[in-house]
């Protein structure tokens, strides 16, 4: 299975940002199943500061996103929950990290 890192360093060059990837990271490296954490924290880590944000509005876009997660084993529900909860820079106001 490809690695968490790659995962990361693919997000990053298509242009996807994580705001407190530390602590997405610490949490993904516990477990074997690091897809469905990273989908859970795409739903919920908001409360953390774990955010995925995109470059810009369309950048990159879902189809994009759907092809790097395809190459990782997300089920087609957790790749949904990252792609939907993947936003563009500055639309969650007011989170701290």
């Amino acid at each position: 299975m490809p690695t968490f890192e790659t995962f990361l360093d693919q997000m990053k060059a298509a242009g996807v940002q994580i705001l407190n990837e530390g602590a997405l990271t610490t949490m993904a490296r516990q477990v074997s199943d690091w897809p469905a954490v990273v989908a859970d924290v795409a739903v919920r880590g908001r409360k953390q500061g774990i955010i995925f944000e995109r470059v810009t509005a369309d950048v990159p876009t879902d189809d994009g996103l759907e092809t790097i997660l395809s190459d990782f084993s997300f089920t087609p529900q957790e790749a949904r929950a990252v792609i939907d909860n993947t936003f563009p820079m500055g639309a969650i106001a007011g989170v701290k990290v």
